[in-house]
């Protein structure tokens, strides 16, 4: 059986003392150790992050058009430059695969691909609130669900298509503010005027206004800026880091 000697040390980076138990063998076998301060915290930093401030670029308007001719043709230019800056909103998210999907949403939006616009993004929220359920799932208390909230939650691994349930459920987890809810409601009736052929379905405006509430969601939920209730951003030059009260710590 192992032997252990405690060693005590007075801490040169906290001044605290700390005690630390080592193996006899280790001792004996002349290794060097190195004895961290007890004190020191692990915290998480965020190290994928997309930053995307072009709409503050000073490009003069012949440089504009090129770019815009270059990445989406040169056919209906002013009205592409147009629609590209109807929806160029800086942008800082935490990277997941919504990213490029929302990308995809807007080369649609500006080449003029309205339709697919105003479906795509009803479709991009849906998926948004499927992740945060099948991620988190078993993060909270089931106690916070009814019995058919539960079932729903924990009886499938996909197709949570139910806007109501979806809903209420984030809500029960406290991960649905008052706007967040109109935001995805406005979303849903849009999707319902371009799915069900409703009159009142106008693709440019209906599409205009599909981009931006689904932006409105996606910073809600994934900005820096948006959310400094739980990260710490650019304090340290270029770096974002979690709260350290935001941690739970697993015992």
């Amino acid at each position: 059986m192992n032997k252990y000697n405690e060693i005590a040390i007075k801490c040169d980076r906290c001044s605290e003392s700390h005690s630390y138990n080592i193996p006899q063998k280790d001792i004996d076998s002349g290794l060097t150790l190195n004895l961290a301060c007890l004190n020191i915290k692990r915290l998480l930093r965020v190290s994928s992050f997309r930053i995307d401030f072009t709409k503050n670029a000073p490009f003069t308007k012949s440089e504009d058009r090129e770019r815009i001719s270059t990445f989406y043709g040169v056919h209906d230019v002013e009205n592409k430059i147009n629609r590209k800056n109807e929806i160029n909103q800086p942008k800082l998210w935490l990277v997941y695969d919504f990213d490029q999907y929302f990308e995809e949403i807007i080369n649609s939006y500006i080449i003029g691909s309205f339709y697919p616009v105003a479906t795509s993004c009803t479709t991009l929220a849906e998926r948004l609130v499927n992740l945060f359920i099948i991620k988190m799932r078993d993060l909270y208390d089931q106690s916070l669900l009814d019995a058919q909230l539960k079932k729903y939650v924990h009886s499938r691994n996909q197709n949570l298509q139910s806007f109501e349930s979806n809903m209420k459920v984030l809500r029960a987890w406290n991960l649905l503010t008052p706007n967040q809810g109109s935001w995805f409601k406005n979303l849903l009736d849009i999707r319902n005027r371009a799915v069900h052929f409703q009159s009142a379905f106008d693709p440019q405006p209906d599409s205009l206004k599909a981009v931006q509430i689904l932006h409105k969601i996606i910073d809600s939920y994934f900005s820096p800026f948006e959310r400094k209730d739980v990260l710490r951003v650019f304090e340290i030059p270029g770096e974002i880091w979690v709260k350290e009260e935001k941690l739970k710590v697993k015992t």
